[in-house]
């Protein structure tokens, strides 16, 4: 009996615990079952139009500096004296254009001419050859010269570098003492000769007179003495001549290779300009120059291309420190060219010169990053890019307060936002980035 009281105990209370873990089941739920549920819901998620803040439009473009062909130039003293700078009227950076004075050294002017190759020998009248055809083209490009480039170093030549050296302002170069005792002696020599012709002349002529016939035979013999004397004096006069007319040439203004620097056809940028009181030698040159200028060659992508218009100025900057900028002028865009990433290019785009102003800090070959920038920074309304939505009329986006369709025009996009042309919404607008 009291065993039977002990089952109905039992099963009663496990009949209790059963009804109560069913209803603790059915009416207590986990929070992972609210997830589940909440995630075939889609959220109803707004956005406010904001005024905010649009920089100016940018774009970029990598590319490698180049820095042209950079030599040094000593320069040279006359015979005695040391190569010492005396004056400077050069600066550090300025264009050597052909026909600059550029300093002295030992008391003498150099010169900046634009001539094919470096002279090699002193040019003086009666001097013939190609560097004579080049100093011609040289005169004649800065406006002392007009007369035939026959490669001949003759009278006309010669006051053309006087000339040049008159209009800087610096004596032209001095004729040797030897060839100025030279040519008087010439001279006295010539005097002499035509004096010499001219007693001759007489001579012949008086011993045309008119004789008595006895004295005939005399007179043949004489005519024939005095007509050899004639020719005799006229030969004298002719190796006289000659002699003056060299004297005369070698006493023309001279050009000393000394006093001339050579420049390629354009100029070039004065790098480095010893300073006075230096003596010049191999180890420490008169001037460092560079020719064909600062430039960077970089690739413009496909949407950038209208960016970067030939004469849009430019800010370059180096790709490791972008704190070191110089200004550059854009250049032509070439052909398309598709990517190529054996050669550094790794984009498809257009290949683009940019000639750099002063480049002093820039390295040859450095890796340069090129800006183009238009407009200024102005301000706008706009939304999240998410909240546009699309429709065969345009863009629009849909008011939170109505789900009223508005249309809309982009202007531009930026930081993840659209910004909004003017009288489509206004500032505080909320728009629905999200619906159900």
């Amino acid at each position: 009996m009291r065993k039977g009281r002990w089952i109905l105990v039992v099963t009663s209370v496990s009949l209790l615990i059963l009804c109560a873990g069913f209803c603790a089941g059915f009416f207590i739920h986990s929070p992972n079952e609210e997830a589940i549920r909440n995630s075939s819901v889609l959220p109803r998620v707004t956005a406010r139009a904001e005024l905010r803040e649009l920089p100016p439009l940018r774009a970029t473009a990598k590319g490698v500096a180049h820095l042209g062909r950079t030599w040094s130039v000593s320069a040279y003293a006359r015979e005695g004296a040391s190569p010492l700078v005396t004056h400077t009227y050069a600066q550090n950076g300025d264009h050597l254009a052909s026909g600059a004075l550029v300093a002295e050294v030992a008391g003498r002017p150099v010169i900046a001419l634009e001539l094919g190759f470096d002279l090699y020998r002193d040019i003086v009248g009666g001097s013939a050859g190609p560097d004579v055809i080049e100093l011609q083209h040289a005169l004649a490009g800065v406006g002392v010269y007009r007369g035939k480039v026959d490669g001949l170093y003759g009278p006309q030549t010669a006051e053309a570098v006087k000339n040049l050296y008159q209009r800087l302002s610096v004596e032209p170069p001095e004729v040797l003492e030897s060839d100025q005792e030279a040519l008087e002696e010439a001279i006295s020599a010539l005097q002499s000769a035509e004096r010499e012709r001219d007693s001759a002349e007489h001579e012949r002529n008086s011993a045309g007179q008119i004789y008595s016939e006895g004295e005939q035979p005399s007179l043949e013999s004489d005519t024939r003495e005095t007509e050899n004397s004639s020719a005799q004096a006229q030969q004298n006069l002719l190796r006289a001549q000659r002699a003056y007319n060299k004297a005369s040439l070698a006493n023309l203004t001279p050009l000393r290779m000394s006093e001339i620097l050579s420049l390629p056809i354009g100029g070039a940028q004065l790098l480095s300009l010893s300073g006075v009181n230096t003596l010049v030698s191999e180890e420490s040159p008169l001037a460092t120059l560079r020719t064909g200028g600062a430039r960077a060659t970089v690739r413009v992508s496909v949407g950038d291309k209208d960016m970067f218009v030939s004469g849009t100025e430019l800010t370059v900057a180096l790709a490791n420190d972008s704190t070191v900028t110089f200004s550059g002028i854009a250049g032509v865009l070439s052909e398309f060219h598709m990517a190529e990433p054996h050669n550094g290019s790794d984009i498809a785009g257009y290949d683009l010169t940019v000639d750099i102003g002063n480049s002093e800090g820039l390295t040859d070959g450095a890796n340069v990053v090129v800006t183009s920038t238009k407009g200024a920074a102005q301000s706008g309304i706009a939304v999240p890019i998410s909240a546009l939505r699309s429709q065969a009329s345009g863009a629009y986006v849909v008011l939170a307060s109505n789900n009223e369709k508005v249309p809309v025009s982009v202007s531009r996009t930026h930081d993840g936002w659209a910004f909004l042309e003017k009288g489509t919404i206004t500032e505080g607008t909320d728009v629905i980035v999200a619906v159900p």
